[in-house]
């Protein structure tokens, strides 16, 4: 019985494994598209903080490193204003819903007792303040939200490679 349970402990790891990359890939696609439509009203700098700035609002994540810190304490309200105006996007929320809702479904799945993230909720609060949360139902099955994560990672990733 052992070695049954390693096997399916195995294949839940590298389940968990891809889902996570593919939470990374839709951050990374995100970051993006934001940065090339900041690129449009801002300098390359100013564009590339403020899109990083945005997508952890997104997903609730922390900024990394001194500069991130400083851009965000310093733009704090350019930040949430930018954040606000993806009300209804449907380019970057329906991936970004999916990303969310799968990391907190999963979170719950195998936590058991502990502490847990303060900040966990903020991004499903986010996306309910965006009108990007899905109903359980309408979120995207894991194996098919590691395909699309990757096919939307790679088409922004063509389109700002020649910027």
């Amino acid at each position: 019985m052992g070695i049954i349970s390693n096997i399916f402990t195995s294949r839940k790891k590298k389940l968990h494994r891809k889902i996570d990359m593919a939470i990374d890939q839709v951050k990374h696609g995100t970051y993006n598209i934001l940065f090339m439509r900041y690129l449009e009203r801002f300098d390359r700098d100013f564009s590339g903080h403020l899109a990083a700035a945005v997508t952890n609002a997104l997903f609730a994540e922390k900024p990394l490193g001194k500069d991130a810190q400083g851009f965000l304490e310093k733009n704090r309200k350019e930040v949430e204003s930018e954040t606000l105006l993806l009300k209804g996007d449907d380019e970057i929320g329906f991936l970004v819903a999916d990303a969310v809702q799968i990391r907190s479904m999963i979170v719950f799945a195998v936590q058991k007792s502990g502490t847990y993230d303060l900040n966990f909720g903020k991004s499903l609060e986010l996306l309910r303040k965006l009108d990007l949360l899905k109903k359980p139902e309408e979120v995207t099955k894991p194996g098919l939200f590691i395909v699309k994560a990757d096919k939307y990672f790679k088409a922004t990733l063509k389109k700002v490679k020649y910027l």
